[in-house]
């Protein structure tokens, strides 16, 4: 809801910010996976730092 009243305020602008955090966040997605397969060991860490960038890409996006 919140989304979409930002989008009908700000017009086409914000949408694609929006799409290009969703591609940003996929990214993220496929990175962790990389991350977690090649590195089991420090699962923990990895985990820690992904769930930050997780957390800020939501906050920006809305």
């Amino acid at each position: 809801m919140f989304l979409y009243k930002q989008n009908f305020v700000k017009g086409k602008i914000t949408k694609y910010k929006c799409i290009s955090f969703a591609i940003i966040f996929i990214m993220i997605e496929l990175i962790y996976v990389k991350i977690t397969l090649v590195c089991e060991s420090e699962r923990s860490f990895t985990k820690r730092v992904l769930f930050f960038l997780y957390k800020k890409v939501l906050r920006k996006a809305g």
